[in-house]
């Protein structure tokens, strides 16, 4: 089959297009990443699309207001359609792909939606900020009307887990067109089983209203900042007037982040790792967790908690629970036996998931595969 995939950056892209291309696939991808910061092997698979005002915002090193952000994908989304092949399918991201999906009647369109539904996301991140009096920007009525559109125009709605396919299922016409593939990780990770002098607990996440970071925060004032180290990779501007927040990072056991040039020594560093979540479709940091070797402490509201077995390999919490989170660190810390139990099967069940039936690859692969024996049938009919 003809795959056009529409993507403004990169995002899962690699592994995608690999499984793809591996299956005889006749992959082509139009992307607002110029192709050499694709890998090699693909990179002349690679259509590049500019987004203007991203390229003066990357030039010119300034920031660009929302409404120039959400022009320069529906731009994108235009000169892609304008300028793309005629293709049996359109992978197309969210946000990005209303215009490519809707040109070819013919065409198959599928819609990559790595987060939940834009009404549910949106709800939980309104609450959230008025419960901790932080300022929320909602998002922009034009951006949901055109996420809308896509998921009403889409022929299939792929999302990485069941927190997000839930969160479509009370909307009749769209609960059909749901498909999990549940994301894999895209580096070859080293496995480290170390236990630091000052037990690690690390967080990494770029949004930390959504990642439940507050709660982390005010588990961390529990313990010692003699014995305890709390180790976060994030960008705390949206907390810049949140007194409280302030207050705690300036602990002496709170070490805060600015760059990784390397994620594996912040792993490495870590003898556990917390992603309390208030909303994740699914949470890639689960996953090069366990790659590392490191229990994690999810919450419900993460996608990837599905491959948390409580005292296996990491535990599942309940959301905005600081409480939770101070429990499960506590028994761990208490318990190195435990800890070093519970890396090894960390590891365990990292390499179990990928060599699964419910792996990215299997599922990506199994999906297509039909799709295309379904379009040669239907041609076959037709003819």
């Amino acid at each position: 089959m003809k795959i056009n995939i529409i993507v403004a950056g990169r995002f899962h892209v690699e592994q995608l297009s690999r499984i793809l291309i591996g299956d005889n696939h006749d992959v082509k991808i139009y992307s607002s990443s110029p192709g050499y910061l694709f890998p090699k092997s693909i990179q002349s698979n690679v259509f590049f699309v500019p987004m203007p005002f991203q390229i003066v915002r990357k030039v010119f090193k300034v920031q660009i207001p929302d409404f120039l952000r959400n022009f320069d994908l529906f731009i994108f989304d235009l000169l892609v359609s304008l300028l793309m092949r005629k293709p049996d399918v359109v992978y197309g991201f969210a946000s990005t792909s209303l215009i490519c999906g809707r040109k070819y009647k013919n065409s198959y369109y599928v819609l990559d939606r790595a987060c939940p539904h834009i009404t549910f996301q949106n709800k939980i991140l309104e609450n959230e900020s008025r419960n901790l009096q932080l300022p929320f920007k909602k998002e922009n009525s034009a951006n949901t009307k055109r996420a809308l559109a896509e998921y009403a125009a889409a022929d299939a709605i792929f999302v990485p887990s069941i927190y997000s396919s839930n969160s479509f299922q009370e909307h009749q016409s769209l609960s059909d067109k749901i498909y999990i593939t549940h994301l894999g990780c895209n580096g070859n990770f080293q496995y480290s089983a170390n236990l630091n002098e000052h037990f690690t607990i690390g967080f990494i996440g770029e949004n930390p209203l959504r990642k439940g970071l507050i709660y982390l925060l005010g588990a961390s004032q529990k313990f010692s900042t003699e014995d305890f180290k709390f180790l976060l990779r994030t960008n705390l501007d949206q907390f810049k007037d949140h007194e409280e927040t302030q207050s705690i990072i300036s602990n002496k056991n709170i070490d805060l982040l600015d760059y990784l040039e390397n994620i594996e020594d912040f792993y490495n560093a870590c003898d556990i790792v917390c992603l309390p979540s208030i909303d994740e479709g699914w949470g890639m940091v689960t996953l090069e967790a366990l790659a590392h070797g490191k229990p994690i402490i999810v919450s419900t509201n993460v996608g990837s908690s599905s491959l948390i077995k409580n005292n296996f390999n990491g535990f599942v919490i309940e959301p905005f629970s600081d409480i939770a989170i101070t429990e499960k660190i506590s028994l761990l810390a208490n318990d190195l036996e435990l800890t070093k139990n519970m890396q090894h099967n960390a590891k365990a069940s990292y390499d179990a998931f990928l060599s699964s039936d419910e792996s990215y690859e299997k599922k990506i692969s199994s999906y297509f595969n039909k799709l295309s024996i379904n379009m040669q049938r239907q041609d076959f009919h037709e003819s």
